[in-house]
């Protein structure tokens, strides 16, 4: 069975996508994920998450949900 998300890519790229390009790219989003909840407990996280927190409401959303600029 093919997932809405699925046939709105195959739209978007014009082209079928396979179940081996399907599961390569979950894992690369599972990949992406397990880096930022790890990047936002690091030193280097923690400074950046402070600084967007000094800066005006915006249009991008942070992963914990509050918009900045």
């Amino acid at each position: 069975m093919t997932s809405s998300l699925t046939r709105r890519l195959t739209t978007i790229i014009g082209r079928p996508v396979d179940q081996t390009t399907r599961e390569r790219c979950a894992r690369h989003v599972l990949d992406w994920i397990g880096c930022a909840v790890a990047g936002a407990v690091h030193p280097a996280g923690r400074i950046l998450a402070d600084y967007a927190g000094t800066q005006p409401p915006g249009t991008a959303t942070v992963l914990a949900g509050s918009r900045v600029s």
